[in-house]
């Protein structure tokens, strides 16, 4: 369930760098509305075995294939749990499981010189051992029929949107299970980039900085140079289906309304 709050926020610079053009979103001091949230949806193979950290987290990576960027891709999370978060014990896991993963996106603000970069991660609360077939998470055609790699995103525009090589904005949402933990990640920011024609003509025509947004989709990481020399990932949005909200403060419900200006979808 997403959660109903009220929050003052502020959005940190962003600089992406790699092969995708830079852009810096403007600041905001609006207040986010009272429904927002995030949630991820993964089943894919586990590619290390489980580590347990010294903050009482435990950690591993799952593999996931897409053809989200016009080819086939392997694409590898960064899945963190911990006994607070996790409804059900963490099944015992090996390299190559297939597993089932429900949980949140979390944003790690890391400095980068005179800006921020953020690094993703997957905050799970839920992890399933499936029937496993053994097959490897290297083979990318048998992975990406039985990957699914799902995000659904339901918050407010954060930032300016900005039109080049892609459309890419920011949109902000506020996290439950994190917040519990660590009162810093009361409010995350995703970076969406949209490289469909049909969804960038929606998002330049109808869309603007503060508008409610729901955003069916999927996760993908490009890889970001540190200035102390590390190799690190940036976490971006790649949307499927846009659709602009009306928010109704009386109710305080979220209502769709399925017209050409408040919805669209990628082209297949």
């Amino acid at each position: 369930m997403f959660r109903s709050h009220l929050r003052w926020f502020t959005i940190l610079q962003c600089s992406p760098q790699g092969t995708l053009r830079t852009f810096c979103s403007q600041k905001t001091t609006s207040k986010p509305k009272k429904k927002s949230g995030n949630q991820v949806k993964l089943i894919g193979r586990v590619r290390n075995e489980v580590l347990s950290l010294p903050n009482g987290f435990d950690s591993f990576h799952v593999r996931t294939a897409t053809h989200g960027l016009g080819k086939l891709i392997g694409v590898t999370h960064n899945i963190k749990t911990s006994a607070e978060l996790i409804e059900t014990p963490l099944p015992a896991l090996a390299n190559n499981d297939l597993v089932y993963v429900h949980g949140e996106i979390v944003y790690q603000n890391v400095a980068n010189g005179k800006k921020f970069i953020s690094l993703p991660h997957i905050f799970a609360t839920k992890v399933i051992r499936m029937k496993n077939n053994h097959n490897s998470a290297d083979d990318l055609e048998q992975l990406v029929k039985e990957s699914v790699n799902e995000v659904k995103l339901l918050g407010m525009i954060g930032s300016n949107i900005y039109d080049g090589n892609a459309t890419a904005f920011h949109i902000v949402t506020n996290s439950e299970k994190t917040e519990q933990l660590n009162k810093n990640f009361s409010n995350e920011w995703h970076r969406v980039l949209i490289f469909d024609d049909k969804l960038r003509e929606f998002v330049r025509n109808n869309l603007k900085i503060t508008d409610r947004l729901l955003i069916n989709g999927e996760i993908f990481y490009n890889k970001v140079n540190l200035e102390n020399g590390d190799l690190s990932l940036q976490g971006n949005i790649l949307p499927n289906r846009i659709q602009k909200l009306q928010y109704f403060s009386r109710s305080d419900e979220i209502k769709p309304q399925n017209t050409e200006e408040t919805e669209a979808t990628a082209q297949q």
